[in-house]
């Protein structure tokens, strides 16, 4: 599959989101089912999701093309022609379906003029604009859709410049701002050009990390970088007060972001927090960092508190708080604005459990899904799976104790993936499944996309399985004002059409964002 690069274990939403490192947020992305021996965190070039992996057209400016920076569209395709998205139906229902063409999709936001989406391209990719090209081996797109009918508005690339080469660059989104400015953080490797001319690798062979507030066009109005000799990763960013935003992530040894402030490393991988201003001024920043592994997927922003999640191994401390796992456990805290912990909890069974993605609601509950192996325990509740399986799970924010806790997958190996929440209490999780989800349920072969919803109580409201014949993966999902919208990548041709809508766009993508009813 075209596109479809370093990002093993992700990340999601914050979103998990996010890199594995994410979001993702993360966002967690497989190039094919990993054993529970490799995932999450155990190779070095492995990607938290983001996400999730978590959910913009900069100040109203539209797309303009830039020989230097990217190629920004410069026309518009039409859209799905009728799209009903009111209660008449179902729940579940695929509103519309947008091909990616090539691209491989890493992020999905909602603005409030489209869906904003990033990914990487290897070879061109046609979005509805001007064909994008890749100047280095992986390039980062930026592109926004109609949110009514998926109709393209606009699309960029940011990677290299014209001297070719084999910079790579991953592209992540979870959030836009409130003047739905697109939030952008990632990695690159090697010298690159992430939109404000070009940059030198750290040194080394690991990552470098960057975040950056962008225009559509995918030129930055700032960006900055994390580097070092090791792996530096940003993992997931959230919106915070007065103009500022929070942002998390990992490194693995010295490092600067930057260049002024620097970390100092302890151990396999150390936690960051920073905050900064409009104009990427550091405003705080926090470290947590022992000899063990310790990595922060997916953060979000209550009013009054920062809310975090992530995974561990053998043990941690964070703060004064201490935790153990049998193998690779899973952590969640609350912290204050200057990223000192008021809780952190941990939890873990027998094998690997990793790659949290978290949401949060108006109490600043937290609902975080992930992946364990074999069994977990979430306070009074016991969860087994017949391999990896996905886990959701739901914190009260006054102490990180369990309210409830519920598994799902399939007789595989599968991997849980983004998690979001609507304004009516309705839940999105995204999953990759090797298999149907119940007994003689749909699934089309290799590995397939779940899309789950739950309402707040933890009680199952739908569930659909999408897939090809091939490595098919979650990417991200976000909620809006009046739908969720989820973000897929395929290993197949899926043909035409999903669940009978047709797909807007290039044929034989890639990838899919999707419309859903609530």
């Amino acid at each position: 599959m075209t596109g479809r690069q370093r990002p093993v274990c992700s990340v999601t939403r914050s979103h998990a989101h996010m890199i594995l490192g994410t979001r993702w947020h993360v966002m967690f992305f497989a190039m094919a089912l990993l054993s529970t021996a490799t995932a999450c965190g155990v190779d070095d070039r492995d990607l938290s999701p983001a996400d999730a992996a978590r959910e913009g057209n900069a100040g109203g400016s539209g797309p303009a093309t830039d020989a230097t920076h990217g190629d920004a569209a410069a026309t518009v395709d039409t859209g799905a022609s009728s799209i009903e998205t009111d209660a008449r139906r179902p729940s579940g229902s695929i509103l519309w379906a947008r091909s990616t063409s090539s691209l491989y999709l890493y992020g999905l936001a909602q603005s409030s003029t489209g869906i904003v989406v990033t990914g990487t391209i290897s070879a061109p990719a046609d979005l509805g604009g001007t064909l994008l090209v890749p100047v280095g081996s992986t390039d980062t797109v930026l592109a926004q859709f109609a949110s009514s009918d998926a109709a393209h508005q606009s699309s960029a690339r940011l990677g290299r410049t014209g001297d070719g080469g084999a910079g790579e660059v991953y592209g992540f989104i979870d959030v836009v701002d409130p003047a739905s400015t697109p939030l952008i953080h990632g990695l690159s490797y090697g010298n690159v050009d992430l939109g404000a001319g070009t940059v030198p690798g750290g040194g080394g062979t690991g990552a470098d990390g960057f975040v950056g507030r962008y225009q559509l066009n995918g030129k930055p109005s700032w960006v900055k970088r994390l580097v070092g000799p090791g792996d530096d990763h940003f993992t997931s960013v959230t919106n915070g007060p007065n103009n500022t935003i929070f942002v998390s992530g990992w490194y693995d040894a010295n490092t600067a972001f930057d260049v002024t402030h620097t970390f100092n490393a302890a151990g396999y991988r150390d936690i960051f927090f920073m905050q900064l201003d409009y104009g990427g001024a550091v405003v705080m920043e926090k470290t947590f960092a022992t000899s063990g592994f310790e990595q922060p997927n997916s953060i979000a922003w209550t009013g009054t508190h920062l809310m975090a999640a992530g995974f561990f191994n053998p043990t941690t401390a964070i703060g004064r708080f201490s935790l153990t796992a049998i193998d690779y456990g899973i952590w969640a805290g609350k912290f204050l604005p200057d990223g000192t912990p008021e809780w952190v909890v941990g939890f873990s069974g027998p094998g690997k459990d990793h790659n949290p993605s978290m949401t949060i609601d108006a109490a600043g509950d937290m609902y975080i899904a992930g992946t364990f192996t074999g069994s977990i325990t979430f306070g009074s509740y016991d969860l087994t799976g017949a391999g990896s399986e996905v886990f959701a799970v739901k914190l009260r924010n006054a102490d990180g104790s369990v309210a409830w806790a519920t598994s799902l997958g399939s007789a595989g190996d599968d991997l849980g993936g983004d998690i979001a929440l609507n304004a009516t209490g309705e839940l999105i999780l995204a999953a990759t499944v090797a298999g149907p989800l119940e007994p003689g349920g749909p699934f089309a072969g290799g590995t397939d996309v779940a899309l789950v919803s739950f309402d707040t109580s933890g009680a199952r409201r739908w569930a659909k399985v999408i897939g090809t014949g091939g490595t098919d993966s979650a990417s991200a999902v976000s909620s809006g004002t009046d739908a969720f919208y989820a973000s897929i990548n395929l290993g197949g041709n899926i043909g035409m059409t999903v669940e009978d809508q047709p797909i807007v766009g290039a044929p034989k993508p890639a990838g899919l964002v999707l419309k859903l009813q609530p």
